[in-house]
């Protein structure tokens, strides 16, 4: 579904200095997109687009703002709810001499450029996913170190020397090869 699921803008039909779109994601799509990402549930997911014209025609600012609510579980099986409500952006261009490094046969991306739009089509569904997805895992890192924070860790002290000595027994296991031998 994910996959088939298209939401693009062609910059050449933008007539506007600020063009704004959206949507907000059906349940095929967000359960699609929690089998993708990982996630117990993805109960709800809205993207929101502003997309400025800088350079009319050739260069894009592009801003997306994101907001889903989802489950996720930790690696101990504890079920976490996360929030997203946040937003980033993107400079894009239909111009090869800002999108490139350089103009020779190779084309050279510059990491820094603004992304190249190519047939006139910025993918603004595979931006929303992109940026759910990165956004979510900053939440959840988040909300686990907060909940690993406020845990009182109680180990015993046998535990505590496994673990900071790993190869404290290697010499027995030496002795038990040579014997077994």
């Amino acid at each position: 579904m994910a996959e088939n699921f298209k939401f693009d803008i062609n910059v050449r039909d933008i007539k506007t200095k600020e063009t704004i779109r959206g949507f907000v994601a059906k349940e095929d799509l967000r359960n699609d997109l929690a089998d993708r990402f990982g996630l117990n549930e993805l109960s709800s997911f809205e993207a929101s687009f502003m997309i400025i014209q800088l350079e009319e025609g050739t260069l894009f600012q592009v801003q997306v703002s994101i907001k889903a609510k989802a489950v996720i579980e930790t690696p101990a099986g504890d079920m976490v709810n996360v929030t997203v409500d946040d937003h980033e952006e993107d400079i894009y261009t239909t111009r090869k001499d800002l999108a490139f490094a350089s103009e020779d046969e190779d084309d050279e991306f510059d990491p820094y450029a603004p992304d190249y739009i190519e047939d006139g089509i910025i993918d603004l569904a595979d931006m929303a996913f992109d940026y759910l997805a990165l956004m979510l895992d900053e939440v959840f890192s988040d909300e686990v170190g907060e909940f690993a924070e406020d845990m009182d860790f109680l180990e015993d002290e046998e535990e505590i020397t496994e673990t900071r000595k790993p190869f404290a027994n290697i010499k027995e296991l030496i002795d038990k090869k040579d014997e077994d031998e």
